[in-house]
């Protein structure tokens, strides 16, 4: 055998070899990967539209209970401004839960290999508290609207119905949706929203029937026996 030949014969010997080492080498880094995101954020994932790659929950449960901290949205309507915090808006941010958002990924080892985007806050919502917002905005633009009600009449013994009024002011669902997206994402400053005319939800027809319907079940007569008693 020739050393020209022998040379030719090594070539495919050591192509073998550093494809080996090259695959090994591989594996360690992509092993090396998933070990050290097993407990943190991937790359390329966002908290409201912030960047938590490589931060642990707890670093991610900070950072969101910070923002929300600081977050105030200016609510503007028809020239009327209100500012307003997270909890004004009947809005609580849920660090814990924001947290485990962006790390359930890591639950799987093939899912810190792919390509993730940003997660929003996670936002609970007091909606009493919210139509309390709802009316005081209605109530600044001066003529709030105002549901039919039903009572019990100063006599005590009958039920009567308040009026309806409809008024102007914005939309409830189209509040709720503007402030949930602005607590979601965390971002404050100026929201801007539309007034419209506005008709109550209970009108004076719907409270009357139910003022009637209350007044028929009053008069009908109840005894109470002990057995051998009627109170």
């Amino acid at each position: 055998m020739t050393e020209h030949t022998s040379s030719r014969s090594r070539k495919p010997l050591i192509l073998g070899v550093s494809l080996g080492f090259f695959f090994v080498a591989l594996i360690a880094v992509a092993v090396a990967y998933a070990v050290h995101y097993s407990a943190r954020a991937l790359p390329n994932v966002t908290v409201a539209g912030q960047s938590v790659s490589g931060m642990t929950r707890d670093e991610i449960v900070s950072m969101v209970d910070e923002r929300a901290a600081g977050m105030k949205v200016n609510l503007k309507v028809e020239g009327h401004s209100t500012e307003l915090a997270l909890a004004d808006m009947g809005m609580t941010v849920d660090s814990q839960g924001s947290a485990e958002q962006a790390l359930a990924p890591n639950k799987s080892i093939l899912e810190r290999f792919a390509v993730h985007h940003d997660v929003p806050a996670a936002v609970t919502v007091d909606d009493v508290k919210l139509r309390d917002l709802s009316n005081k905005v209605a109530s600044s633009l001066g003529t709030p609207v105002v549901d039919a009600s039903v009572h019990p009449a100063e006599d005590q013994e009958s039920f009567v119905a308040t009026s309806s009024q409809a008024g102007r002011g914005v939309a409830y669902e189209e509040l709720r949706s503007a402030l949930g997206e602005a607590a979601r994402t965390l971002r404050g400053g100026d929201l801007e929203l539309t007034a419209s005319n506005l008709s109550p939800v209970v009108d004076d027809h719907t409270a009357q029937g139910i003022a009637e319907s209350a007044n028929k079940l009053a008069q009908i007569p109840v005894e109470i026996s002990d057995g051998e008693d009627v109170i």
